[in-house]
């Protein structure tokens, strides 16, 4: 299984049949059996969920794309405290194969790929997505708050840790525990952070349909999409939330509004998959190598284990977990398998607090067996997941 690189490899037919663009790449990647697939003059199988051209080249096998699942920009907290300054645009434009700046600070001026991606989805944190965008305000009152004078002060600075930055620490913290309010500048239960919330969220999508050629070119491919980002207790329980179309949900669900997994999925299904408008979601939870041993666990909120419906309902929304990207490899851990290659890339620690230990529990080959366990025990496998290797870059 370790011969990939980060990437995803997408074939025809599956959950999503989205229109895929035209094209392959030599080289080794994840395969995603069934993310999108190729629309054509040949209408594949799959039910066609967007109003586009029919793509000019039309393989009904098999035909490789690439692309980058997870990415983050100016939107995201953290990635503004890095420095970053790049917009979903700028991102989609660099994914097309255009030069693009590092963040400030940095010694190489620009990027550029060797050979532009096929498809691409920007995943800012849902979480303090309004809370981000009015920091840079100066015309938005919070935007003198303690909180946002400390990200400004911050922005570009090098630290040896992520933890080292005041900001950080203090945009982190309400993920970490359950109930926590939002800023006080939010006003009444949040409401003009959620409504900046609303105003980026919108820009999200047209960056990703101003990018998304609808032409028979089909040369690039969009997914509107963001990241749910639980921390609880310090375990990295974050999922990608990806979108089959221009169907989505008014506004992401956040931590705030649902801080357990199974809260989350029950959201997207009430919210997209069951509103009747076309929307279908995907949730990819990622980096289980630090999450405390919880990411496979198959417990409820309460502690106690999935019913038959449970996991079901994970199994319809969790069709893939990431498996590998810069945060470490989370197939397997040397200390648990004799197989050499499961030393590959470790993060080396159990949970976000960098003290754990590492545990079995925590990596995804013992997640597939815990799906089978459970498959024995209530007749429903939650756990077969396919596998995507992406970036999480911030920068």
């Amino acid at each position: 299984m370790k011969n990939w690189t980060n990437g995803m490899r997408l074939f025809r037919g599956g959950p999503f049949g989205r229109a895929a663009p035209v094209g392959a790449v030599a080289g080794a990647a994840l395969v995603l059996l069934g993310l999108a697939g190729v629309a054509g003059a040949g209408q594949g199988p799959w039910d066609r969920t967007e109003t586009r051209e029919p793509c000019s080249s039309f393989e009904p096998l098999r035909q490789p794309f690439f692309g980058d699942s997870h990415f983050h920009t100016v939107l995201s907290a953290d990635a503004v405290i890095n420095g970053t300054v790049n917009t979903p645009s700028d991102g989609y434009s660099f994914a097309k194969g255009g030069a693009l700046p590092y963040s400030s600070g940095n010694a190489v001026p620009e990027a550029q790929l060797r050979r532009p991606l096929d498809w691409a989805a920007a995943t800012d944190h849902a979480e303090f997505l309004g809370e981000t965008s009015i920091c840079q305000d100066p015309t938005h009152p919070g935007y003198a708050s303690d909180a946002c004078v400390q990200v400004r002060v911050e922005i570009g600075q090098q630290f040896d840790g992520p933890r080292d930055s005041a900001s950080f620490l203090t945009y982190f913290f309400p993920t970490i525990a359950p109930g926590t309010p939002r800023f006080g500048w939010c006003g009444t239960e949040g409401a003009e952070c959620l409504d900046r919330s609303s105003i980026v969220w919108q820009s999200i999508q047209d960056d990703a349909e101003l990018h998304y050629d609808r032409s028979a070119a089909c040369s690039f491919t969009n997914f509107v999409g963001y990241e749910w980002s639980a921390n609880t207790s310090f375990k990295n329980l974050h999922r990608v939330v990806l979108f089959r179309n221009e169907h989505v949900p008014s506004l992401p669900t956040s931590y705030f509004e649902e801080p357990h997994e199974i809260g989350l999925w029950h959201a997207l299904e009430a919210g997209c998959d069951q509103a009747g408008n076309g929307c279908q979601s995907l949730a990819v939870p990622h980096n289980s190598n630090i999450s405390g041993g919880s990411m496979f666990s198959a417990l409820r909120e309460d502690g106690t284990s999935y019913s038959a419906e449970d996991a079901a309902l994970r199994g319809r929304k969790e069709r893939l977990v990431e498996v590998v990207q810069h945060k470490g490899d989370s197939e397997c851990h040397p200390s648990f398998s004799n197989d050499e290659l499961c030393g590959f890339e470790e993060a080396g620690v159990g949970s976000q607090l960098p003290t754990d230990e590492p545990l079995e529990e925590n990596y995804v080959r013992w997640g597939l067996n815990k799906g089978l366990q459970e498959h024995r025990r209530i007749g429903v496998n939650p756990m077969a997941f396919g596998f995507i290797g992406a970036t999480d870059t911030h920068m």
